[in-house]
């Protein structure tokens, strides 16, 4: 199954510890990898589609960022065969602009209705996988949530944008939403 990481601190800080551990549960069936973090507010993504651990270790490029990350705010993907995607470009985390931030998005789940939402902002996440939809749909409904009620917290708005989603696109949703100085979690089918 596809899995995902996050890691929130009040300082900088690298993840070390706890990447490899979570790489390691990919030994099975594991397709690619993404990290995201941000370095001076800027947001950073490190893909591939080769496998996270292979032949009794973890990716060396995996493990190089584990190491050399110093972030308050790190997100990280494992894909599954089941997930879509067959190239880094599918893998997660995705990064859109807007709110005055660059968000990194990553999710793990099934919800089926939704591949077929188009934005009506720009720009558009290019790869064709459900994962890229539902952050267009979040990113679009906070727009449209901020444009009509500026005093809306941005929490109070992210909540309505949910329940908008899963109105309107039942699923499984699991996914961690960050900027680079806050990280929302929400999982609608088990425990974070």
């Amino acid at each position: 199954m596809c899995d995902i990481f996050a890691l929130s601190a009040g300082y900088n800080y690298t993840a070390q510890q706890y990447l490899p551990i979570f790489a390691e549960k990919g030994k099975k069936n594991m397709n690619g990898w993404g990290i995201g973090f941000y370095r001076e507010s800027q947001a950073l993504i490190e893909k591939s589609a080769e496998q996270v651990y292979c032949e009794r270790q973890v990716h060396e490029s995996f493990q190089r960022l584990a190491r050399v990350i110093d972030s308050r705010i790190i997100v990280s993907h494992i894909s599954c065969p089941l997930s879509g995607g067959r190239h880094s470009s599918d893998n997660h985390p995705f990064s859109l602009s807007f709110l005055g931030h660059v968000w990194l998005f990553v999710h793990v789940g099934v919800v089926t209705e939704i591949e077929q939402y188009r934005t009506a902002y720009q720009p558009r996440l290019e790869p064709e996988v459900y994962p890229a939809r539902i952050f267009e749909f979040l990113r679009d409904q906070l727009l449209a949530i901020m444009e009509y009620s500026p005093y809306e917290s941005l929490l109070a708005a992210l909540q309505t944008a949910i329940r908008n989603m899963v109105a309107s696109y039942p699923g499984r949703y699991n996914f961690f939403l960050a900027n680079e100085s806050v990280l929302f979690a929400f999982s609608n089918f088990h425990s974070l």
